[in-house]
Order: structure tokens, then C-alpha cells, then sequence
């Protein structure tokens, strides 16, 4: 079992539109999208799959995220990490929607691995850049 592609890609648009230019063409739009902790009582308010979400969605409309994570340092430093490898790697939206689809929910609520744990573990070691 898998999370629910429909879930996970109605949250991923949901992200999108909010984050896109293709509502107001004719307007100039901040380049940098500041968001957090939104969002999360979907798929058991996992805050780290909704900061992957946001995360996809931002790479898709073209711009960068400022996620607040209302001084929780540990979040902080742990979505850094994941962030730091998604890049060095050169994880693509299309591989990292692969790896979240294969999470399993039913293993939600303490969930060990958790989100970024199992994002870490499948990504390559390979330094390609961002």
C-alpha cells in the first residue's frame, strides 16, 4: 500500500497553484515562496512529507521555498539535510514523487523510518550539484 496518489497529487497542485505565476501572468510575483507548517493535518500531519510537498511544488512554478519552521531547530536542521542531498544528488520532482508514493501510511503514528529518513536512504551519494 502506498500513499494515496490522488492525496499526494491533489496536495502537490494545491501547493502549485498557490505557488505559480499562471493565475496573474501580467503581474510581477515574488521569486521566493515563504511558507511552513501549512496544511498538515492531511496524511496525519506529517510535517515532513507537507515540506516535500511544498518543496515539489516550489521546483515546479520556478521558485525557491523559505520554510519557517517556528523554532523547531531539529526540523530545521533535518529538512537542511534532506534539502542539501535532494540537490547534490540531483534528485528530479519526478524521482522524489516516485520515492514519497512508495511510502507506506499505514505505518503513520510513530512512524519509524520517518519521511526524511526514508528519502535519505534512497537517494544516491553521488555529487552532481544543485
Amino acid at each position: 500500500v502506498s500513499l494515496s496518489a490522488f492525496n499526494l497529487a491533489s496536495n502537490d497542485l494545491q501547493a502549485y497553484c498557490g505557488f505559480s505565476d499562471q493565475l496573474a501572468p501580467y503581474r510581477c510575483l515574488p521569486k521566493v515562496v515563504v511558507s511552513g507548517n501549512w496544511g498538515c493535518g492531511i496524511f496525519k500531519g506529517d510535517k515532513e512529507l507537507k515540506c516535500l510537498i511544498q518543496l515539489m511544488a516550489c521546483a515546479q512554478a520556478g521558485k525557491s521555498l523559505a520554510y519557517c519552521t517556528f523554532c523547531n531547530e531539529a526540523f530545521a536542521a533535518d529538512a537542511l539535510e534532506v534539502f542539501q542531498r535532494l540537490c547534490s544528488s540531483g534528485c528530479t520532482v519526478g524521482q522524489l514523487w516516485g520515492i514519497l508514493s512508495r511510502v507506506n501510511p499505514e505505518s503513520y503514528a510513530p512512524r519509524l523510518p520517518s519521511v526524511f529518513q526514508i528519502v535519505l536512504a534512497e537517494l544516491p551519494d553521488g555529487a552532481t550539484g544543485c
